[in-house]
């Protein structure tokens, strides 16, 4: 169809569908004009029905045309300057756009409102702020009951000193022996953090350090919740899957997963008590067993 001697794309042959992420990397890497990858938490693709020019799958009846890709906003304040309640983890950022020539001026844009369409249709993403965040035991002390809280969950000095004041004042971790040969106080009448029993044995370098923070592009601690389909059948239904960009839960977001309406995402309270004439034997695995019940059923 021709309007003012443009043509325009037939809109009832195009669909728009998640993709595997190596298949957007593919398309973007050899057709986008940066040539470049980033971070990505949704990869969709554009299918034209009949088109036999531009040919990445070998389905019969459509073809992939195009790739829209969105990921985590890269400006800090990103959702302060939609809304002074957003944090740049409640938002999704359009990172990537690609369409062969030759479809209609105004494929793009169609593409960029169906992918609108889908993201709110299948996508799930939990608030993953840990300000403002009160719940069972946690509670804010007063400065004066520091002393009191610091050997409360165990944090000496040394910690404090040695790695907790450099990240505060340099924003950086404090330099260090790689490699922990200190035997275990196995004389000290202190309890010990369970972590403390975990030690490295060799030295392991990454330079630069390698976290979500300083290294935002090139890792993240994004966790998904949810059922991992056949990855190789296609469907919107690989997306039902919940999005939080750290596997720490908070008090907020536990509380958000218990109160998310969708039938596709239930949960089971387990009890951890178990009867004092029972053994801790038998309550794990009776546990177990109401753990995999459970899966199963829900």
């Amino acid at each position: 169809m021709k309007v003012q001697d443009k043509l325009y794309c037939d809109t009832s042959k195009v669909s728009v569908r998640l993709i595997e992420k190596s298949v957007a990397k593919n398309i973007i890497v050899k057709h986008h004009y940066s040539k470049q990858w980033t971070k990505v938490s949704y990869a969709l693709g554009l299918f034209y029905e009949n088109d036999t020019e531009h040919k990445f799958f070998g389905g019969v009846n459509h073809e992939l045309i195009g790739v829209i890709c969105y990921g985590d906003p890269i400006g800090r304040h990103c959702g302060a300057s939609i809304s002074e309640t957003l944090d740049r983890t409640e938002v999704m950022e359009l990172v990537r756009l690609f369409v062969f020539d030759g479809y209609g001026c105004n494929i793009e844009s169609w593409f960029v409102g169906k992918s609108f369409e889908w993201l709110k249709e299948n996508a799930i993403y939990i608030e993953s702020r840990l300000d403002s965040y009160e719940g069972p035991g946690l509670k804010k002390f007063e400065p004066s009951k520091f002393l009191q809280s610091s050997k409360l969950f165990l944090l000496f000095k040394e910690e404090r000193t040695s790695v907790i004041k450099p990240l505060a004042i340099d924003s950086q971790e404090g330099t260090g022996s790689m490699g922990d040969d200190t035997a275990l106080a196995v004389m000290s009448k202190m309890h010990r953090q369970i972590y403390d029993f975990f030690r490295q044995q060799f030295a392991q370098v990454t330079n630069p350090p390698i976290d979500p923070i300083r290294e935002s592009n090139v890792m993240s601690l994004e966790t998904y919740l949810g059922p991992d389909l056949n990855v190789f059948e296609e469907g919107s239904k690989h997306a039902h899957r919940l999005t939080i960009e750290s596997p720490i839960l908070s008090y907020r977001k536990f509380n958000q997963l218990q109160e998310l309406k969708n039938k596709k995402f239930t949960y089971k309270i387990l009890d951890l008590n178990y009867e004092s004439e029972s053994s801790l034997t038998d309550a794990i695995k009776d546990l177990t067993k109401e753990a995999i019940s459970a899966a199963k059923n829900n």
